[in-house]
């Protein structure tokens, strides 16, 4: 379920620069042996998905706001609109993290 709720960005990503022409690599079927360690670990997944932890960070952002500081009429508080995306968040913050320590 982790990986699953996790892939939707980097999928995303994908299709879209097939689209536009862009060539991308996948990093995931490297074979060299590296040292490792838990902080060498997590300096890698920050290094390497500090754009998707910056959007991460910006859709929270705005879900914050628009839970308890929008004006009058803007504020979404409705469980259903808000548990999807906040699934998916967290899938995103985790899957890099939980794929990097096991």
């Amino acid at each position: 379920m982790l990986f699953f709720s996790g892939i939707s960005f980097h999928l995303s990503k994908a299709l879209l620069c097939h689209f536009v022409g862009l060539n991308i690599e996948w990093t995931g079927t490297a074979k060299e042996l590296e040292t490792t360690g838990f902080f060498i670990g997590m300096d890698r997944i920050v290094k390497d998905f500090k754009y998707v932890y910056t959007i991460i960070i910006l859709i929270a952002g705005g879900m914050l706001y628009l839970g308890v500081f929008a004006p009058v009429g803007w504020t979404i508080t409705n469980w259903t609109t808000i548990f999807p995306l906040g699934l998916q968040l967290v899938g995103h913050f985790l899957l890099p993290i939980a794929l990097g320590l096991f």
